[in-house]
């Protein structure tokens, strides 16, 4: 009776096999991938002297002060003081040299690429996810925000991971993680510079604008998300 079992067994015990493979070469791949993200980010990270924008954000928050960056800064400069006072943060561990400086900026161009496989997973599959994470890591722009002691290296993987956060609720509109990781990466986007709103406008706008037109059976999501939206800003309003 259990001879005619075998060829299932067999089977079965060669995709949980099968798995492990998978797993481990997604896993070399994007580890790989970030490596190489990293080794062109710190390749003469130090060489060139600060321009006056990377001055501005070295000397901001030190010479006003906290209390000015948080208070009467907010109508003098253009942008929330998010990124300021993280530098004097960072500049307290690492130092204030052109590559200590910079170091922010590398990390958060690092952790884009995994972000960046994340989005392109959730919305092609692994290989194009893959492809996307290399795509990042070898652009050059990206690399020259890398470089930069200015806040547009932070909002890359923000702006990733919402959008990720979006594409998951597209699928599942009843994902807590995706609703939990939207509101949050929303706030942090708006706190970090001032066209972050937009950024933050455009995503819950194209994704509102695809629910309506989907019809009545996605009226809960629809909801679900212009709640979301509006939370996400209230908590961006200060």
């Amino acid at each position: 009776m259990s001879i005619p079992d075998l060829p299932a067994q067999t089977q079965s015990s060669s995709q949980i096999s099968r798995v492990p493979r998978q797993i481990s070469f997604e896993v070399v791949a994007l580890a790989s991938i970030t490596i190489l993200c990293a080794a062109l980010c710190v390749y003469h990270l130090g060489a060139a002297s600060l321009w006056s924008d990377e001055m501005f954000s070295r000397y901001y928050a030190h010479l006003f002060g906290v209390h000015y960056a948080l208070t009467d800064g907010l109508s003098k400069e253009t942008n929330p003081p998010t990124y300021y006072l993280l530098l004097q943060g960072w500049i307290s561990l690492w130092g204030s040299s052109e590559a200590a400086l910079r170091s922010l900026s590398v990390v958060a161009c690092i952790l884009c690429v995994p972000a960046t496989y994340l989005l392109g997973r959730e919305l092609a599959g692994k290989s194009l996810g893959l492809l996307g994470a290399l795509l990042f890591a070898l652009c050059p722009t990206s690399l020259y925000f890398a470089q930069e002691t200015r806040v547009y290296a932070l909002l890359m993987p923000a702006g990733a991971v919402l959008l990720w956060a979006a594409a998951v609720f597209l699928r599942d509109a009843r994902s807590v993680k995706a609703a939990a990781f939207y509101a949050l990466f929303a706030t942090v986007c708006l706190y970090l510079h001032a066209t972050g709103l937009l950024f933050v406008v455009a995503c819950g706008s194209a994704v509102w604008l695809f629910l309506l037109v989907q019809g009545a059976g996605t009226r809960q999501a629809l909801l679900k998300w212009t709640a979301l939206n509006a939370f996400a800003l209230l908590l961006g309003a200060p």
